[in-house]
């Protein structure tokens, strides 16, 4: 190769360099605009509330949170907001990011100093988004909701009361439009081994056990009805169809009874107490739903050994007595199992319909199936199906 085409060659290199450098230094500041934007669409939202919070000086982990300085995050919080401190630029255009930043202007502000708050109070804020906001004072025990998807009429406190009387959960107070609730301190459930993650999965179906013979009734067959009519138009992903049998369905949901239930099956919301005792928080809705909808959907969050244990027989007893208590039967044949599976996810695919305003016929049901289905799979053996 003669000087001149390797000269050319270096160049054509360099040229292809900078123009990686200035896309990535222009993706870097559409990400931090991004975050000063949310963080500011968060401090507005907290504003009304700072009498609310302790005096001091407040910074912002994320777009969504903020706390005071020095305040330990709660490990629940941690994994549901996990820290975001703009985007990482690739080593070479750090210099290039940080002048082209303050071009345009993008910083936003890293500290936010409350001076109306009392010496004690809340000393974590963080928006949810329902466009919600949570205030919670860990050293305080305590726990306040406000707006968002929160229903804290006598409706919510009645369906709240007859759950956390079989299902433990965060004693409760509303007070002026806000959830009063405590704080539960204990360890998350992903902190758990596998092991002691099954034996809490095992504890709480026998919570719902009690919640179902006390507090069921009702038929889920409207439910269900619903939410086969949204799969009527073969939305069904393939995978799935051998498991949902319409007519069958149908017949089984006629006895099925509905309780008083969480909204939110999701482990990142379950604290173990006692290293045992499962307790589900961020309860901002409680509704009817079929008995097995909750549990059901935290084995299947769980994933790994505790929807393995599942599919193997390992909660077949625990799954024989909740379903005694509502006066039916579980099929613990392996079919029957994912069959339920499907029946669960159904019922969640409607909810997600009936949240976001699809209906059937749209190519969005077949997309959320498709997702669920996908998530329970991605960590069960291959041969599952």
């Amino acid at each position: 190769m003669t000087l001149r085409a390797v000269r050319a060659a270096n160049g054509s290199a360099v040229l292809a360099g900078a123009k990686v450098a200035v896309a990535r230094s222009w993706s870097v500041a559409r990400g931090v605009r991004r975050l000063a934007a949310a963080k500011a669409t968060s401090r507005r939202a907290v504003l009304p509330y700072a009498p609310l919070l302790r005096r001091g000086v407040y910074v912002a982990d994320d777009g969504r949170t903020w706390r005071r300085w020095r305040q330990p995050v709660p490990e629940h919080l941690r994994r549901t907001r996990p820290p975001q401190h703009g985007p990482r630029p690739a080593p070479g255009v750090t210099r290039m990011v940080a002048r082209l930043a303050r071009t345009v202007r993008v910083a936003a502000p890293p500290v936010w100093l409350v001076g109306r708050g009392g010496p004690t109070g809340y000393s974590i804020a963080t928006s949810t988004h329902d466009g919600g906001l949570v205030l919670l004072d860990p050293s305080g025990g305590r726990v306040a909701r406000v707006g968002g998807g929160t229903g804290v009429g006598s409706d919510y406190v009645a369906l709240r009361s007859r759950y956390g009387a079989h299902v433990p959960m965060p004693a409760f107070e509303v007070h002026d439009g806000m959830v009063v609730e405590e704080f539960v301190d204990g360890v998350h459930f992903l902190e758990l081994s596998a092991t002691e993650q099954v034996a809490a999965v095992k504890v709480l179906l026998g919570s719902y056990t009690a919640l179902v013979r006390a507090e069921g009734g009702g038929s889920s067959a409207d439910r269900l009805g619903d939410a086969l009519a949204l799969v009527e138009h073969s939305a069904l992903p393939p995978a799935m169809r051998a498991y949902v049998d319409p007519p069958a369905l149908r017949h089984a949901a006629a006895s099925w009874p509905l309780v008083p239930s969480g909204t939110d099956a999701n482990v990142k919301n379950l604290i173990v107490v006692s290293r045992r005792t499962p307790v589900p928080i961020d309860l901002v809705t409680v509704r009817d739903d079929p008995f097995f909808y909750f549990p059901l959907g935290i084995v299947g969050n769980a994933r790994g050994p505790v929807l393995q244990t599942y599919l193997d027989g390992g909660l077949d007893g625990e799954m024989h007595r909740l379903f005694q208590a509502a006066g039916s039967r579980f099929d613990a044949s392996a079919s029957g199992r994912l069959s339920l599976l499907a029946a669960r996810v159904l019922v969640a695919t409607l909810h997600q319909a009936r949240r976001e305003g699809f209906g059937a016929g749209s190519a969005r049901v077949g997309a959320v199936l498709e997702e669920r289905w996908g998530e329970l799979r991605s960590t069960a053996p291959a041969d599952w199906y």
